[in-house]
């Protein structure tokens, strides 16, 4: 776009900005850079800070150059960069020249002073050589250097005695400074054979502590276990002793039982008697003699049953006699040192504990309880030996422990001992650091008498040293002025060479300044086509302004329409789910008792009536029946929005609309539902109607007077054959 005129009045556009207006940022402004330039003086130089004749920055031009302008900016940055340090390098050598000048011109005031009292010396040498007193200066001069002669000569002496002195004090300093090396090793050595035998004390003292303790800790683990053993043993004998009461007292229950078995035989052998003497007195007769047959054969019975319970009682006696046995086996085992005399001392005949044969088993079972205490007693004496053994290893331990505290004694006093040799060595440490203290202050004192011999030296070369001085810097003058010319030189051609580059940062930024304001033209042409354009749009023309509120209703309406459609299927959904729902709550419903039913959800679903002798219609039948009457109430549900005008809706958007809006469902509608008229008031509407919106028209049938003979209303409740035939 060209920088010319604008074609369009300047006016801001309103304060709705349209469609395609936009808003254009203002671009940072940047801070032109400062170049220092030197005015080439004919001594001194005077250095001025100088704002270049640049553009101000105050747009980014990033933003409205292409690639190539992005470019050449970052090459004119690279150069104002190069330009700002060639800058910096020519103030500092500027700097650097006025100083060095400054130094020249001190020097040639101070050359200029010297040839002064050169000339003024010089006039007055020949102002003297002319005078009559030329012959007594001459002798004076020839005095004066005879003086000097022998001034030189005494120094010289001077020189050399001071000199032979020197050597002599330095042989002594080193003889003294190897001393005190000598004593600074053997402090030192001295010094770790202290710290080594302080770490050989510390390490066997550590040592035989640690191995006191082991021994002490080994010797504690030992009569802690003896004593556990003892304490273990204890409990042994004390459990073996409850078993064994435990078994003595079994023994003797047994013995009693025993006693009563033989109680039962002894009965038994009277009760033979007293048959026996009336055997003998039923001779009498036959009858009596038959009666005592009987009776005697009853006794015999009951005899036999005593001997067999006999038997029994003496065979649980064996069993618990096994028992016991088993009993005290492992009584004997858990004795581990009495297990040989218990072995031996426990075989025991069965057959002694039987009442027939032998009857004295009590005895027998008093001297096995006595050699059970017997061996109970050698178990105690066997642990009494082990605890008076026990006892001796503690009176052992308790020596062992009092010889670790005299030998733990016996190392503190080592360790004391070799204290105070260490304190001895320290001691003759501080000695030998006495003694190298003073070889420093012999040092010292030598190194005094050099620095007056220096001094001497120092007063002899000071006028060498100041001629020297003054020629060293005349030269280094001279050097330093031949230096800043040639580098005054260098700078000046390197000025010669940034005069191309200010040359060409001078066109860039006039280059600039015109890409600025062609920018500006173009921003403000940008705005003024922005306001135009949204007075095209719509805000400002009448015609435009009602096709767009036009086309705005006629989106509103697409959408109600599609909202008003999605809304009836979705009602349609839930009524056919309700629907369902209560089918399936009537079909099981059927199975339940009849006090136990859902009247008032089996009695909402209606029907027809019909003649009490017909049969119940076919699912075929019953939807040519509700056609008709659904027809309307379907036709006034599903009337189409009224036709939109479609001059303003572009043709890919009516497209989109018809494509995401979904095909109107035509769903069934009941003809006559029936439901009893207690039941009307808790249908789904505010009236009592299962319908959302209007009522539906009821299609009744007339009633026959069959029906009405049976009781049943034109609503009233359904069979179950009914219901079923449904």
């Amino acid at each position: 776009m060209s920088s010319k005129a604008p074609r369009f009045p300047p006016e801001r556009p309103s304060d709705v900005p349209g469609p395609n207006a936009y808003s254009v940022p203002s671009p940072p402004r940047a801070k032109a850079p400062t170049m220092a330039v030197a005015s080439h003086a004919p001594r001194r130089i005077d250095v001025t800070a100088t704002q270049l004749p640049l553009a101000a920055r105050n747009v980014n031009v990033a933003a409205a150059l292409p690639a190539k302008g992005a470019a050449a900016d970052k090459e004119r940055e690279k150069l104002e960069r190069r330009l700002e340090k060639a800058q910096k390098a020519l103030q500092e050598r500027d700097e650097e020249l006025v100083e060095s000048r400054r130094e020249v011109e001190d020097m040639a005031v101070e050359l200029r002073l010297a040839a002064q009292k050169r000339t003024k010396l010089e006039a007055s040498l020949a102002k003297a050589s002319g005078a009559p007193k030329l012959a007594a200066l001459q002798t004076s001069l020839q005095t004066l250097e005879e003086l000097h002669t022998r001034a030189k000569a005494d120094a010289a002496a001077q020189i050399e005695a001071a000199r032979r002195d020197a050597e002599e004090e330095r042989k002594q300093r080193e003889l003294a400074q190897r001393e005190a090396a000598d004593a600074v090793r053997t402090g030192a050595r001295l010094s770790s054979e202290l710290d080594g035998l302080r770490k050989e004390m510390q390490d066997l003292e550590r040592k035989k502590v640690a191995s006191a303790e082991h021994r002490l800790h080994a010797a504690m683990s030992e009569r802690d276990a003896a004593l556990q053993r003892e304490q273990a043993a204890c409990a042994e004998l004390q459990s073996a002793e409850q078993q064994l009461d435990a078994a003595l007292a079994s023994a003797e229950e047994e013995h009693e039982e025993l006693e009563q078995v033989v109680q039962r035989a002894a009965l038994l052998s009277r009760a033979g008697c007293e048959l026996g003497e009336r055997l003998r007195a039923s001779q009498l007769g036959a009858a009596s003699l038959q009666l005592l047959n009987s009776v005697y054969r009853h006794e015999n019975q009951l005899l036999r049953v005593r001997l067999e319970a006999a038997s029994a009682e003496c065979s649980e006696w064996h069993g618990r006699q096994a028992v016991w046995q088993q009993e005290r086996e492992t009584l004997a085992a858990q004795l581990n040192d009495a297990h040989a005399e218990l072995a031996t001392a426990l075989p025991l005949d069965v057959a002694t504990f039987e009442p027939a044969v032998e009857p004295r088993a009590p005895a027998q079972l008093d001297g096995l309880a006595e050699v059970l205490r017997a061996a109970a007693e050698s178990r105690a004496d066997l642990l009494a030996d082990e605890v008076a053994a026990l006892r001796h290893t503690q009176v052992e331990q308790r020596e062992e422990a009092t010889t670790l505290r005299l030998a733990i004694s016996a190392s503190t006093a080592e360790q004391e001992r070799l204290a105070s040799a260490a304190a001895e060595r320290a001691v003759a440490l501080e000695r030998a650091n006495r003694e190298a203290l003073r070889a420093v202050n012999a040092e010292l004192q030598i190194a005094e008498l050099q620095n007056a011999a220096a001094e001497v030296q120092r007063e002899k070369s000071l006028l060498k040293d100041a001629n020297k001085a003054l020629l060293s810097k005349i030269s280094n003058a001279r050097a330093k002025e031949e230096r800043w010319s040639d580098e005054v030189e260098e700078l000046s051609a390197a000025l010669t060479r940034a005069t191309a580059y200010e040359e060409a940062y001078g066109k860039l930024s006039v280059q600039h300044t015109h890409l600025l304001s062609r920018f500006d033209d173009a921003a403000s042409e940008a705005a003024e086509l922005a306001s135009l354009n949204a007075t095209l749009a719509g805000h400002d023309n009448g015609a435009q302004r009602i096709l767009y509120v036009d086309r705005l209703r006629v989106d509103r309406d697409e959408a109600r329409h599609e909202a008003l459609a999605l809304r009836l299927e979705l009602d349609a959904a839930q009524q056919a789910q309700t629907e369902l729902a209560r089918k399936l709550e009537c079909f099981t419903s059927i199975d339940m008792p009849l006090h136990e039913r859902p009247r008032t959800k089996v009695t909402r679903v209606r029907r027809l009536q019909r003649p009490l002798g017909a049969t119940m219609p076919t699912p075929a039948l019953r939807d040519e029946q509700s056609a008709p009457a659904a027809q309307p109430v379907a036709a006034a549900k599903r009337t189409p929005p009224p036709p939109q005008p479609t001059h303003s809706t572009p043709a890919p958007r009516r497209a989109a609309a018809a494509s995401t809006r979904l095909p109107a469902r035509r769903t069934p509608i009941k003809v006559a539902p029936l439901r009893p008229a207690h039941h009307r008031s808790l249908g789904g509407g505010a009236t009592g109607s299962d319908w959302l919106d209007e009522p539906e028209p009821l299609q009744v049938r007339p009633v026959t007077p069959g029906r009405a003979a049976l009781g049943l209303s034109a609503e009233g409740e359904m069979t179950l054959d009914e219901l079923r035939g449904r």
